[in-house]
């Protein structure tokens, strides 16, 4: 084809064109614009039709595929398998009759069915969404949709490109510029071509938007909430995908009461559920709050321990060894009781803020003292400081005895509990001899 020979389609517009401005009458441009439109509706119609026996194919089978084989029914008389005759009505079982009664047979036994095991209560546990109702709806119409998008992107893209190729190496042969009508002409059918795409891409997401809808809900309905990487493993489709849809069904109100967390990690549908799930939140946090505070306290308690002992171990001192000792055992204890007991930190609050660290700055000092030259004013110091060790010693066993006082009183109250219990039973005193008893004695 000569380069400088423009399609035929093109040429016979131009030539009508020319014709109709020349003479003034129109009806012929008329009639071929009809026949032209005419012929891109067939086509447009033919290629629609293709695309929906290929649909066909994909999701409900070919419509010019056999149908499925049924087994013939054999005729009587033919050859095969047949029903077996009528045999009658079968004999009643026999009777049941006690031994030496002949004429009066014992009744037999109710059936009693065998008990089954229950299953996890399945009871929905929110009522479903009146949107299910409108899903195939919704289904149905992002289905046309597409199919018509691309029925009619895809034909009048491809006359488009076309079109606009062959005047391009026209011009790139040497022919003249492309006429303003073409230009316009051009310009509408592309301009129709992206509007059906998108139209028939906003149908795609309609119809996967709406069929994902079900597996949403079958995760939501008896929980009344669901992690997005659950939603997204269910569906099979990437986390921001799934993120998008929740909150377009959420804006659309297509799921009552429904609300993502902060972190945007689950979906809660309904005011309570969503007060429960923050509450947790806050109280994990406390308690995160709490464990951070605890571990600091302990290894604070632990440093001023390690101190402590390293004094111990510079002073040679009996007497100081001792009272030394007994401080570092009753801290020790107080930080031990406190790891295991969170809840007793505010307790002791004071004690870790003013009482232990003056406690170390006092045995450092002592320990500085020892290793000076030996003044009254040294030994008087030193003196001082091992009669507060004392007081000290005695304040912190006060302290520890009540953290401990707390347990001491819940076990004193469920021992009161049980032997009232054992006696209102009457299972004290002599039904369990020596229960009464002290140690080394025996009931009479």
């Amino acid at each position: 084809m000569d380069r400088n020979q423009k399609p035929e389609f093109d040429r016979t517009l131009d030539q009508v064109l020319q014709d109709a401005l020349k003479t003034g009458d129109f009806s012929e441009l008329s009639e071929s614009a009809s026949q032209s439109l005419r012929s891109a509706v067939d086509a447009t119609v033919d290629y629609a039709k293709s695309i929906r026996d290929s649909a066909s194919f994909l999701f409900g089978g070919h419509p010019y595929s056999p149908p499925k084989y049924k087994p013939p029914v054999n005729p009587p008389g033919a050859a095969g398998p047949q029903r077996p005759p009528y045999q009658g009505r079968p004999s009643p079982p026999p009777s049941y009759y006690a031994p030496g009664q002949a004429q009066n047979p014992q009744p037999r036994p109710a059936y009693t069915p065998p008990r089954q095991a229950q299953g996890p209560d399945l009871t929905p546990m929110v009522p479903p969404p009146a949107y299910l109702q409108r899903r195939n709806r919704d289904m149905a119409m992002g289905m046309v949709a597409a199919l018509a998008g691309l029925a009619v992107a895809v034909p009048v893209g491809i006359v488009t490109v076309a079109w606009g190729l062959s005047t391009l190496f026209g011009m790139l042969g040497g022919a003249a510029s492309m006429p303003v009508d073409e230009m316009i002409t051009l310009g509408l059918l592309a301009g129709v071509s992206v509007s059906f795409f998108f139209l028939a891409r906003k149908g795609i997401v309609q119809y996967g938007r709406a069929k994902r809808f079900k597996d949403y809900w079958n995760l939501l309905r008896y929980k009344g909430y669901c992690a997005v990487q659950a939603f997204s493993n269910a569906v099979r489709k990437p986390k921001k995908l799934v993120l998008s849809d929740l909150k377009y069904w959420i804006r659309s109100g297509n799921l009552p009461g429904g609300r993502l967390d902060d972190q945007q990690q689950f979906l809660l549908l309904g005011d309570e559920l969503y007060g429960q799930y923050q509450a947790a939140k806050e109280g994990q946090k406390k308690r995160e709050a709490t464990k951070d505070k605890k571990d600091i306290a302990i290894q604070a308690g632990l440093e001023a321990v390690r101190q402590i002992r390293s004094a111990n171990a510079a002073l040679p001192d009996a007497v100081v060894t001792e009272k030394l000792t007994r401080l570092e055992d009753v801290t020790a204890n107080i930080f031990a009781y406190v790891e295991q007991h969170p809840a007793k930190l505010a307790e002791i609050r004071r004690f870790m803020d003013y009482y232990l660290p003056t406690t170390v700055k006092l045995v450092q000092s002592y320990q500085n003292f020892d290793g000076q030259p030996q003044t009254a004013s040294v030994t008087a110091a030193k003196g001082e400081i091992l009669t507060t060790l004392d007081v000290i010693n005695a304040a912190f066993e006060t302290l520890l005895d009540g953290l401990y006082q707390d347990d001491a009183m819940d076990v004193s109250a469920d021992i009161s509990v049980l032997k009232t219990m054992l006696a209102q039973e009457g299972l004290t005193g002599n039904d369990f001899p020596g229960l009464d008893a002290r140690p080394g004695e025996k009931n009479s």
